[in-house]
C-alpha cells in the first residue's frame, strides 16, 4: 500500500512540477534563464526510488516537456531517460547519500541535459542559436541551488507521508 501512496506522491508532484516549469518558471517569464523543476524531479528520484518506478517518472516527465514545450517529440524522453540511467549506474558504484554527492550529481546532472539538448539543437538549428558557455554555467548554478531546495522540501513531504 505504501508503494501505491509513493506512486501517487510523485506523480502529484512531478503534474505540479510542470505546471510551475511551464507558467512561473519559463524562460518567457524569467529573461534567458530556465529553472527546470521536472529534472530536478528525476535526479531526485534516480537517487531515491527503485528502477521500475524511476524509468516510468522519466519517461513521463519527459514526455509531458516536450509536448508543452514544442521541440521535437521524444527529445526530452530520451534525455530523461538516458539521465536516468546514467545516475542509477553511478549510485550503483558510491555512497550517495551525502549533501556534497547530492550537489555534485545535480550540478553534473544539469550540465548533461544542457549539453546533450544544445548538441541536438545545434546539429538542426545555427550554432549562433546556442547561449554561450557563461549563459548555461549561471543556468546550471542557479538550478543547482534550487534543485537542492527541492531535494530537501521533497524529502521533508515525502517522509511526512510515512508519518
Amino acid at each position: 500500500m505504501n508503494k501505491i501512496y509513493t506512486y501517487l506522491f510523485f506523480v502529484v508532484i512531478l503534474f505540479i512540477f510542470v505546471i510551475f516549469q511551464t507558467t512561473l518558471f519559463n524562460p518567457g517569464r524569467l529573461g534567458r534563464f530556465y529553472i527546470d523543476l521536472t529534472l530536478i524531479l528525476i535526479i531526485y528520484l534516480s537517487l531515491t526510488t527503485e528502477i521500475r518506478g524511476g524509468v516510468f517518472f522519466a519517461f513521463l516527465s519527459g514526455y509531458m516537456i516536450d509536448l508543452f514545450s514544442g521541440a521535437s517529440l521524444g527529445l526530452y524522453v530520451i534525455s530523461r531517460l538516458s539521465l536516468f540511467v546514467i545516475i542509477r549506474f553511478i549510485v550503483t558504484k558510491i555512497y550517495s547519500d551525502r549533501f556534497i554527492v547530492h550537489i555534485l550529481i545535480i550540478f553534473f546532472s544539469i550540465i548533461y541535459e544542457w549539453l546533450f539538448l544544445y548538441s541536438l539543437f545545434s546539429i538542426n538549428f545555427d550554432l549562433n542559436a546556442v547561449p554561450a558557455p557563461s549563459f548555461i554555467i549561471i543556468n546550471v548554478l542557479m538550478n543547482t541551488l534550487v534543485g537542492y531546495i527541492c531535494f530537501i522540501i521533497i524529502k521533508e513531504l515525502h517522509g511526512k507521508l510515512y508519518s
